[in-house]
């Protein structure tokens, strides 16, 4: 003889149950989702700019000769107009001349900024970062060149940053921050 068989399921009690259930948490989530996509936005900023400077004085002590980091709206030659939101290039330059010239060759280009996303640098950065052999920080000039870049988020409030800061020997460092307002 067939015994019966019980039929395992849920009842629409349960099912209503669990979908209020999924549905308050998603919403306690979903305002979450902006500032999280905000702080990899920055923290992705700073790491661009870290990474650049360190590429930059990694190549001058492989060739052995200045490499020059510099912001570049078109990603071929250097500009003094705007900020580091724009992009920037690391080149060779072997002439100590700041410019990228005939037989010199961009080692990188990094793209323009998107969004809402500031990338600044102090008077003494403002325009580029170059590298001697050595690895030490100097300007063009041959000087002593130190600074700190500030990334953060546009905004007319205090707001959370990232600075970058670098001395004589070029090893970029990074520390969250505080600023007033942003770009």
């Amino acid at each position: 003889m067939r015994g019966f068989s019980m039929q395992r399921g849920r009842s629409l009690a349960e099912i209503i149950m669990a979908m209020s259930i999924l549905s308050g948490t998603a919403a306690l989530a979903v305002p979450e989702v902006p500032k999280l996509l905000a702080a990899v936005r920055l923290r992705a900023g700073m790491l661009s700019i870290s990474d650049g400077l360190r590429l930059a004085r990694d190549e001058a002590i492989r060739r052995n000769g200045r490499v020059v980091m510099c912001k570049s709206a078109d990603g071929r030659q250097c500009t003094k107009l705007g900020d580091w939101t724009q992009g920037w290039i690391v080149f060779h330059d072997p002439d100590n001349s700041g410019k990228v010239e005939s037989g010199e060759f961009v080692l990188y280009r990094e793209p323009p900024s998107t969004g809402s996303l500031r990338m600044s640098g102090n008077a003494e950065i403002q325009d580029y970062v170059s590298y001697s052999a050595f690895g030490r920080a100097k300007q063009l000039s041959g000087a002593f060149q130190a600074g700190t870049f500030t990334v953060c988020l546009a905004s007319s409030e205090s707001t959370e940053a990232y600075r970058v800061i670098f001395g004589i020997t070029g090893r970029p460092r990074v520390e969250k921050a505080t600023v007033a307002r942003c770009g």
